[in-house]
């Protein structure tokens, strides 16, 4: 699994039929280097992991974690630990461990095969989401990129997917722009499908309480019993 990101297993990934099986099942077990980011020499490697393929760029030499610090107060967690027990009192709580900066990364866009991708193929996936350009009546930015579900356009906080035949390296402002207005479209839409639903329930719950006030009214009046006659 490539190491995605601490893998404890060794049993080698079942390459599914129709996939490449040669480059595709090596990943598996072992990334493969692609090369150094220029300027930085940073490592830059393919992978599978259990969303599939991925390329991935090491950290930041300055955004490693030094941990001096915490493996001193670790010590002197230990030797509280051991004082505390004697006493019979409650250990010290322990320090917590610094995290590593995760290294970025960036699954491959369908269509892609793993012998094309090159340095130069992963590092413009590396830098994604890309900005596309500002929205031309907001003024906010809108951004392209992959997730889990496949390319998207991103503008607002509004997410529109990105049609399989179309590059998400190379889509420009005005389509991004009619794909975010026909996201927008939809989502009112349903917006009100589900405003008319809610006022439609409403309507079903209401009518039998009318029911029941109509017919309260229709209802005769009770005549009053007539007051028994005095004994002679």
């Amino acid at each position: 699994c490539s190491n995605y990101p601490e893998c404890k297993f060794t049993k080698p990934l079942v390459v599914p039929d129709g996939e490449e099986d040669g480059e595709l099942a090596a990943l598996a077990n072992e990334p493969k280097e692609l090369g150094t980011e220029p300027g930085t020499g940073r490592t830059v490697s393919l992978r599978r992991g259990p969303y599939g393929p991925y390329v991935q760029i090491d950290p930041a030499p300055e955004e490693a974690v030094d941990y001096t610090e915490y493996d001193a107060a670790i010590k002197v967690w230990e030797e509280a630990k051991k004082v505390t027990k004697e006493e019979g009192k409650k250990a010290p709580k322990k320090p917590t461990k610094p995290k590593a900066p995760k290294p970025k990364r960036q699954g491959l866009p369908k269509g892609l095969a793993v012998g094309d991708v090159t340095l130069e193929a992963a590092l413009s996936l590396l830098a994604l989401p890309r900005d596309v350009g500002e929205h031309p009546e907001t003024g906010k930015m809108i951004k392209a990129g992959i997730g889990r579900f496949g390319p998207f356009v991103q503008h607002d906080g509004k997410f529109a997917s990105i049609p399989k035949d179309e590059d998400v390296m190379t889509i420009g402002m005005n389509r991004a722009v009619d794909l975010i207005a026909q996201k927008l479209e939809r989502d009112a839409a349903k917006d009100a499908a589900k405003a008319a639903k809610a006022a439609g329930d409403e309507d079903k719950k209401k009518a039998p309480a009318e029911k029941k006030k109509k017919a309260a009214k229709k209802k005769p009046a009770k005549k009053k019993t007539a007051a028994k006659k005095k004994s002679a």
